[in-house]
């Protein structure tokens, strides 16, 4: 039995060039072709995004995190890179260690280090983006009030200045074994010792460098423009602040990022992404596009069983004539 399994859409020239890489590494895998399977229950449960390809490899924690807000950087940034603080910020090397991925070399990167430093001065200067629509003043003192009793003791205290921007503070950092922390352990557990020897071994060791004294715990991130940072958590699971607010058995399990940044994708009333019903034609439209895309084949919605299986839309009780209506 191979060690690593690679699940890929064969007809994905970027599936494909996983496939490459993983050859390459000379790694002990076998090649499952999910077509037509990533909507399942079963692969839902090991990739929740439903995305490929998915590499999947024995004891691997699942350490993913999603970007974070810009606005509050430079405050955030010298208590820790990420959501668990594992980086240092007072190096700047984190910023571009993607590239490095990429196949960017390491003297090319220390050449523009200083450039590094200026994007990084400049997004701690960046403000939130004002909120769009009607606000409910009689609510908002009343969360205000329940803000301050239930979550300030974690996610802080708010100032602004005399132009009413935001004084940035640094957010708390809140060690997992506090009974205050229910997040799961996922990125913790990514934080291995052989993942730390690497980080100290790499060859931009003095621009890119870990913090023995984080990694094991979250920060309570603060929440200024709070609003236009969905998904939610550190590993954007959950849609809306209704959805992070509902006990997380009630939480939609699966929702879509396609345009996330539009006006029509926000939802005032649950302050975060729309999620479509399970089984509407919403859905379907959704699962369509974001299949269509995973395959390079855009946007345009075409109901045929060679690209897209006809279980799929049979799966959410549409029929080929119910979806083109």
């Amino acid at each position: 039995m191979a060690t690593y399994t690679l699940n890929i859409l064969k007809p994905s020239v970027n599936n494909l060039t996983a496939r490459v890489f993983v050859r390459a590494a000379g790694l002990d895998f076998e090649e499952v072709d999910v077509w037509g399977q990533t909507m399942t229950p079963e692969f839902l449960a090991k990739d929740p995004a439903h995305l490929t390809p998915m590499l999947e490899a024995p004891d691997l924690p699942r350490g993913a995190v999603k970007v974070p807000a810009l606005w509050g950087y430079g405050a955030k940034r010298y208590e820790g890179q990420f959501c668990d603080g594992f980086g240092n910020g007072l190096k700047p090397g984190w910023a571009v260690a993607v590239e490095l991925v990429a196949g960017q070399t390491p003297d090319v990167v220390r050449k523009y280090t200083q450039k590094i430093e200026a994007a990084e001065i400049a997004f701690s200067k960046f403000l939130p983006p004002p909120y769009p629509f009607d606000i409910d003043t009689k609510r908002a003192a009343a969360g205000q009030k329940t803000f301050k009793e239930t979550c300030s003791p974690c996610h802080g205290e708010y100032e602004r200045d005399a132009h009413q921007h935001p004084i940035y503070l640094p957010p708390k950092f809140i060690p997992w074994k506090s009974s205050n922390v229910r997040t799961d352990r996922d990125r913790l557990d990514g934080n291995t010792p052989d993942f730390r020897k690497l980080v100290e071994s790499n060859r931009l060791s003095e621009l890119i460098e870990g913090r023995p004294d984080r990694g094991h715990g979250y920060f309570a991130p603060r929440l200024v423009g709070i609003w236009a940072r969905y998904p939610y958590l550190h590993n954007g699971s959950v849609p809306s602040i209704a959805a992070l607010l509902t006990p997380p058995d009630g939480r939609p399990t699966v929702f879509s990022l396609r345009d996330a940044g539009e006006k029509n994708r926000f939802d005032p009333e649950t302050l975060g992404l729309t999620v479509a019903k399970p089984g509407s034609v919403e859905e379907a439209d959704r699962m369509l596009r974001d299949f269509r895309h995973a395959v390079g084949l855009g946007d345009e919605i075409i109901v045929d069983e060679q690209l897209w299986p006809a279980a799929q839309v049979h799966r959410l009780g549409l029929s080929r004539s119910d979806h083109e209506k």
